[in-house]
Order: structure tokens, then sequence, then C-alpha cells
């Protein structure tokens, strides 16, 4: 065992941080945690010691690698390391050579140097070469965090999916209250109690959690396990037999006496608005799913009661599909509770507001509807008699197994999660229940080869990653969550009294009072970070989402907020406090805003808007450095068309420069070109040799939010539709065509009601200047970027009844079925729409090389008879499906 000590401190990048830089100058490519650029040596595990990664501030640090020769030769490698702390400033760096691995062997390396003295969330990265040769760069990342002073919170829970023993005193440091914890009934034991009670006993883990202080929420699912039936359902049997129907009840009865006042909430929930969208588990639909709930769940609370009368039994545990999909929201709830009638004394639900899988696509925040979710759960509650309150018993973010430990991703989850605790905390609800603290099942299954390592892989763990150590046993590396967890649990205890405060720059602040009288404030943006301007009524406490502490004198202070939240402590009257935040500000930080984009290839359309009371003299620089000096009246938004050679593209800005103050102006200046047909059209072979645009899932998938597991929407590997769209012209026409994969199709309109299923909408737009989506607020023309008559909204669909081309709503024609030419053929999964649109009709009197358009098409894609229209679809560009925004169209140019 080596051990490393005496790290020397970094004030400044020295010769070593240059050899680091120049010997691995792709080390920080990609968002992987390791990178491997030879086979000869193999990073076995790299995991930290000390309580499951934790540490306390001034701490010796130890963690381990331990690499493994793969050569027949003896290996002397050469290690370097580099500490950062969150912000990903160098705290530490050491090389370490001299030493060797035998051939064919492992060899464990214990690195301890000295903890910082400031609490945070800390990465490692060590690069490994050997004979000068780069091998792999590997990461690890550990916590320094002081320990609790106060019990915690119940609040804060633990999941009760994959808790284990093994993390307890992890989940005690980070200050969790709380552990759900499962009992299923589908295996029948006939005796339950010796099994069930072994869980309180010595050795059981229900008596570890106890014995740690945690406070005990139990669930039973009141469904069938579904995936053990696939034979019954297949076969049109029912799923629950009379020995199960006859068992439910003793089951929960059996459970109730053993358990006592030790567990504090029965919770039997489900996300019956999942299984209701899965006929493929449940062989049912959303009737029989909520038939086989409405049995069980009123036989457990029969169970329970019997045994504990006054045991809280929580029922519901609708996801978000019952919810923000549903018109009106909570159809299946009330037909639930109805059907419960009596037999429930709580709600709760799986608190999710959109996106929740970073592998499908951007993840939604918590601010999206996370909050109003919960308290209209809470009205629902009292709408049917019982307490004004709810638990939130599942909320979380997944992430790529594999993911760095400083890689974005993961720092938009803690930022994330710490906001949806501040939210879920301004309203009452027993429980904040984080879904997976971690998911010990992925290595192993790594190991035995049923996931692939080098593929992204769906980790639901929030708090830690789960390695394989050197002896194939399980080793935690803490995430960025949890410290953020940490954070919460320690400003957030016990709080009451919530204040939900809204700033401008979607700045968020929330008034807490804590359980010592002191009032407490978390703030963030969503937006991009700003300066907030306040002025102290006393000394305030600062803490930051990593744990660290400050303290800032009375008087004017100005703070910088970001997405990640800061918590403010002040000793003073509510009402004190209360009014320092609505006086604070936030300065104007632009006086300018706007946006643009190419009209044709050497021009450029901007529209800029003067936020100020006063006219501004100013000077625009585009990207090609050009100058430009402009008059912008007050208050107004003025357009301007600018000469910028087509060699600038991609998404970038234009830098305006008023009164000394730089506002950056977005510019679109990628375009898509449309080739003059060189030989004669002929109806599916004209497009042969151009370059399509390509669809695909899920990189143009929209919404974003229907890409959620829980939807059952698409397969993320094209396997369910993906398009193909060309488009070319000639002296006549601007002829379009969209060769759209889509094993399933379904088309019950033969009108402009085509909307409803499967079809291809483009439009073409002959206008430059639809208001960009940031003066929205600053334009007084009724819906400024709606379509116009200059937007053409143009529909094909193969019906029942033939082929249809059709005009749509949203534009400024009558919406109807067209005569112009047009084409729509089927043939093995492949539905291939083709339409020439006359020039004329488009108020286009001389097409020619170099006229710029504005284009853009979706896919709809209906692949469930009982959707009444798409939830999703394909699309080049935003703007066409619902609210019609026509400066989200794309630049087409004719070449």
């Amino acid at each position: 065992m080596t051990l490393l000590k005496n790290w020397t401190k970094i004030n400044a990048p020295g010769v070593l941080g240059f050899l680091l830089l120049a010997s691995f100058s792709n080390a920080g490519a990609g968002e992987r945690f390791e990178q491997v650029f030879m086979r000869d040596l193999q990073s076995v595990a790299f995991y930290p010691l000390g309580t499951k990664g934790i540490f306390s501030p001034g701490e010796e640090v130890r963690l381990v690698l331990a690499l493994q020769n793969r050569t027949s030769q003896e290996a002397t490698p050469k290690i370097e390391y580099v500490v950062k702390n969150y912000a990903g400033k160098e705290i530490l760096k050491q090389t370490l050579e001299n030493f060797t691995i035998a051939p064919e062997q492992t060899r464990r390396i214990e690195l301890v140097f000295p903890g910082s003295e400031e609490s945070g969330y800390y990465t490692v990265d060590a690069f490994v070469s050997l004979s000068g040769k780069k091998i792999l760069k590997t990461q690890s990342a550990f916590i320094l965090l002081e320990p609790m002073s106060d019990p915690p919170d119940p609040f804060f829970q633990i999941d009760k999916n994959y808790p284990t023993v093994q993390l307890l005193e992890g989940y005690k440091l980070l200050g969790a209250g709380s552990i759900g914890f499962y009992q299923h009934w589908w295996d029948m034991p006939e005796d339950i109690s010796t099994e069930f009670q072994k869980r309180f006993q010595d050795g059981g883990d229900l008596k570890a959690y106890l014995d740690a202080g945690l406070e005990l929420a139990g669930s039973v699912m009141p469904l069938p396990r579904y995936a053990a039936l696939k034979d019954k359902i297949r076969r049109g049997l029912p799923v629950l037999s009379e020995k199960e129907v006859l068992y439910i009840e003793r089951f929960a009865e059996t459970l109730a006496r053993i358990a006592g006042s030790r567990v504090k909430y029965w919770l039997v929930t489900a996300e019956i608005d999942v299984m209701a969208r899965r006929p493929d588990i449940t062989g049912g639909n959303a009737a029989s799913v909520l038939a086989d709930y409405a049995y069980l769940a009123r036989a457990m609370y029969t169970g329970f009661k019997r045994a504990m009368p006054d045991i809280p039994v929580v029922a519901l545990g609708i996801a978000a599909n019952d919810y923000l999909h549903s018109t009106p929201p909570f159809q299946l709830s009330r037909i639930a509770l109805d059907s419960l009638g009596e037999n429930f004394d709580l709600l709760a639900i799986d608190a999710y507001s959109g996106n929740w899988d970073s592998l499908r696509g951007p993840i939604d925040p918590p601010e999206k509807s996370l909050r109003q979710f919960l308290l209209d759960t809470i009205e629902l509650s009292k709408q049917y008699g019982r307490p004004g309150k709810a638990i939130n018993a599942e909320r979380c973010y997944s992430v790529n197994y594999s993911a760095a430990f400083d890689s974005e991703i993961l720092r938009q989850v803690a930022e994330y999660t710490l906001r949806s605790m501040i939210i879920n905390r301004s309203v009452p609800s027993p429980y904040y229940s984080l879904h997976v603290a971690c998911n010990y099942s992925i290595p192993r299954k790594i190991r035995d080869g049923h996931l692939n390592a080098d593929s992204p892989i769906l980790d639901l763990g929030a708090l830690w990653k789960a390695v394989l150590d050197e002896k194939g046993d399980n080793a935690f590396i803490p995430r960025p969550t949890a410290i953020a967890f940490a954070t919460a649990a320690r400003e957030l205890a016990f709080v009451s009294n919530p204040q939900e405060i809204k700033l401008a720059n979607g700045v968020y602040a929330y008034l807490f009072t804590r359980k010592d009288n002191k009032e407490t404030i978390a703030v963030w943006t969503t937006e991009e970070p700003v300066i907030l301007k306040l002025n102290f009524p006393v000394a305030a406490g600062l803490t930051t989402m990593n744990g660290v502490k400050s303290v800032h004198k009375p008087g004017p202070a100005s703070l910088e907020i970001s997405g990640a939240p800061i918590f403010l402590q002040f000793d003073a009257p509510r009402e004190t406090v209360s009014a320092m935040i609505a006086k604070a500000t936030i300065p104007q930080a632009a006086l300018c805003k706007g946006g643009g984009w190419r009209t044709d290839f050497d021009h450029v359309s901007l529209q800029i808007g003067n936020l100020a009371n006063e006219p501004l003299d100013a000077e625009l620089t585009l990207p090609d450095h050009s100058t430009h000096p402009l008059k912008l009246p007050a208050n107004e938004v003025s357009k301007f068309t600018f000469k910028l050679p087509r060699q600038h593209v991609g998404n970038t800005t234009a830098t305006l420069t008023a009164n000394g103050i730089v506002s950056r102006i977005p510019l679109a200046l990628d375009y898509w070109t449309a080739p003059k047909l060189s030989k004669p059209w002929h109806p599916g072979t004209w497009f042969e040799g151009l370059t399509p645009i390509k669809l695909k899932v899920p990189d143009d998938f929209y919404p974003k939010w229907a890409l959620v597991p829980e939807m059952d929407l698409v397969k993320l590997d094209g396997s369910d539709v993906s398009a193909e769209v060309y488009v070319a012209w000639d002296e006549k026409y601007l002829h379009v065509a969209a060769k759209v994969f889509d094993p399933v199709h379904i088309q019950r309109g033969n009108g402009i009601n085509i909307e409803m299923d499967d079809m291809f909408n483009f439009v073409i737009g002959t206008r430059q200047d639809p208001t960009p989506e940031a003066l929205l607020s600053m334009t007084r023309v009724h819906h400024p970027s709606s379509f116009s008559g200059q937007e053409h909204n143009l529909g094909m669909a193969l019906t029942t009844s033939g082929s249809v081309l059709a005009r749509l709503p949203g534009a400024g024609a009558s919406p109807g079925k067209l005569d112009w030419p047009h084409r729509i053929t089927r043939s093995e999964n492949i539905t291939l729409y083709e339409a020439a649109i006359p020039w004329h009709e488009i108020k286009v009197f001389h097409p020619r090389p170099g006229l710029g358009l504005r284009f853009g098409f979706i896919v709809r894609n209906n692949d469930r008879p009982e959707d009444r229209r798409p939830i999703f679809h394909l699309a080049f560009t935003e703007g066409i499906d619902g609210q019609k925004n026509a400066s989200k169209l794309k630049p087409l140019i004719l070449e």
C-alpha cells in the first residue's frame, strides 16, 4: 500500500499544472468520469473512504485507486492528481511515481492528504501515464461536512427504493430524518409475521434505521405484480387469484400489529396514471388498473386499521400524467378516490413536474409546476374531507451512470433537487422523499454483463454512485446532490411560516421561520446570474449550496444570485426581513435586448428594443467585427438590416454598447438551402441525390416533457418514428417532400382536422421581420409573432378517403383543402409526402437564386388510437404546434 502525503497547496499554475494541461489536453473533453487512451493499465476502482465519502472539514482525506497491470511486464506508471472544489478551482496537486505494478496484477494505492477547512464538494482527477504515454484519466469525489448538532427533521426522507444499511451512517451525516421501506405481499409467505418481525430484530434493517433515529414510513404496493402474470394477461384471465384476495387484508393487519407505532405512515400508493397507459405491462386499460387498485387499497386499509386504528393510511401516488396532462386535472385520481370512499386518511403524489430523465433530453426545473401540483393535491384532499397536506412520496432526476462528477448535468441535478426541496418545504407536506439515494445494483449488472458501461446507463442514484472495489464489494462515491441535500437538511430543519416571494429576472425567494425563531431566506434565479442589492437590517449569515458559511455586516449588500440557491439568516422580526426583500433591487444588466437572423446569403435582420426611458446612441458590432452607429428611440423596438458574409454561421451574438453598458443581441445565423432542380420533376424520385434534413428521437422530439418514460410514447432507438425532408425549386414551384418512417399509421380525419393524427405540417414564410421572442413584451402589436398572411401553414395526410393537402388554421388565409399538385404514398412502414407549392399562391412572383424565405415543419405522430390527438411530434422548428410563432421559423435560401 502506498500512502501519498505532503500535498502542496496551489496558489498559481506552476510547472506541474502546465505539464498536466500539455500531457492531457483532451482530459476534460466529454462528460464521462473516465477516459481511456491505452489499455496497458486499467482503473479497477477509484473511490473515497471516510463515511461513504464524507469527511469533516480539516480531517485527513483518504481515497483508494486500484490499478491493474494488463501486460506481461512489470509496469512503472506515473500518476498525477488534482483536487478541485465545486467552483473548479484547483486546491491540491501531487505526483506519484517510482512504484511498480507486477504483471497481470492489481495494486491498491491509498491517497492521503489534509482536508480543507471549508465544507463542500470536491473532485479528484487522476491522470495515469506509462513511459511518457498517457494511459487513462479517471475521477472520484468526496465531501467535507460538519455533522449535525440537532436531531434531523423527518421531512428529509430517503425513498423506499434501494435503501441499504450500508449507507446508514451516510444518511445520518447528510441529515435524513426518515426513511421509507417496502414490504411486498406478492410472494404471499404463509408466515409473514416471522419474516417481517426479523426486520425489527438485531441484524434487521428496520431496527438499524430506528436505532439511528430515523422515522419509518412503510409502503405496500396496491397493485398485482403484473410482470409475473404475463401468461394470465395473455389468456385474458383475472390477475388476482382467490387466494391473493383473501390474503391481502390479513397481510396488512399482520404488518400493522408487528410495526405498531414504530411506523408513522403506511402508504398504499401507486402510479395508476402511468400504469393506465401501459397495457404492455398491465394487460388491460385504465379501468382494469383502477379496479385492481381500488380493491387492494381498500383491503389494505381495512387490515391496517383493524390492528392500528390511529395509524394514517396514505392513498393515491399518481405521477404527473393525471395532473399536468389531464383535462381537467385529477380525472383518474377522482375515480380512484371515489372508489375508496372512506378508506384513506391522506393523499400522496410522486411529485414530478416534467422530464426527469436526462438521457432522454433536457430535464425540467421544479419551478415549472411542482408547487402548484402540491397545492392542488392539497386542495383535492380538502375536497374529500381530508387534511390540508400532501406527502411527496417520490421525486428525482436521473443521470448517466458514467457522468463525470463535475459535469454540468450533475451540477444541474444538484441545483434542481435543492430548489425542489425548498419549494416542497413551502407547502404543508410531511415528507420530501428523495427517490433512490443510490442504485447499488448497477455495478454488479455491469460486471455480470447485463449492462454495458460504454453506453449510457440510466442511474437514479441521486446521492451516491455505487462502484465495486478491488475486492468486488460495494463502494460509494458521493455526487453533488449529496451536499445540496445536506445543506437543505440543516438550513430548513423544522422551519415554519413559509412565504413565497417572486422578484424580477426569474429570481425566487422563500422566507421561513426557523425553530430558533430566526428568519431564513432561500434565494436563486432560473435565468442568467444577476446581482441582488439588499439592505441588511442586522448582521446576516449566508450559506451556499455547498454549505460554506459567512457573516455579513448590516447595511447595503450586493449578492450574486445564480441557479444554485443561497440561504440568508437574520435574527430579526419577520416583518423587518420581509420588508427588506420587498425593497430588493436588481440593477439593469443591459439597456437593450433583441434578436436577429440571416435573411439571405449576405444579410442579417436585427430588431433591437431600447429598455431605457431615454433615446440611446449606440454602437453595434457584428460577428465580422464591422461596427454600426445606431440611434434607438426610448422604449421602442427598432429594425435594421446589415451585410454579413455567409461564412458566419451558428448561434452567436452581436455586441451593442450604449452609455458604457454592453448588451448582447442573439443572432441565429444558420440557414438551409433549396437547390434548383436540374432535371425534370418525377414523383418519388425528384429528390434523389439531394441532402435531406433529418429528424430523429430524442433530439427532435417535442414537447420535451412527453419524453418521460411514464408516457411510454417512443423508444429512443428510432424504431418508432423518424423523418427525412427534402426541399428544391424551379420557376413554377417550391417542391417539398417528407419521407416518414412510421410503422403504425393512424389518420382518422379527411379535411383540415388532419392535425388530429399522423400528418406532415410545414410552414413557408415570406416576411423577414416577425418579432423575436425576447421583444414580445415591448411590441404594441397583438400577437406580433403569430402567423400572418405571409406565413402559409400547410398540412398533408393520407386519410381513408385518399391524400389531402390543406391550408391549416392559424395563418392569414382561410383554412381548407387545396388542389395544388401533391402525392402521398405508403409502403413498408414509410409514408412519402410530396407537394409542389405554386410560387404565385404564396405571393412570390419572381423566384431567384439568393431569395430568402422562412421555413419550418413538424411530423405529427399518433400510435395510440385511444389518444384523441398526437401527444408528440418531431420538429425542425418549434412555433408550429400550439401557439404559432413565426420568429421560430428558420431561414431557407434558394440556390
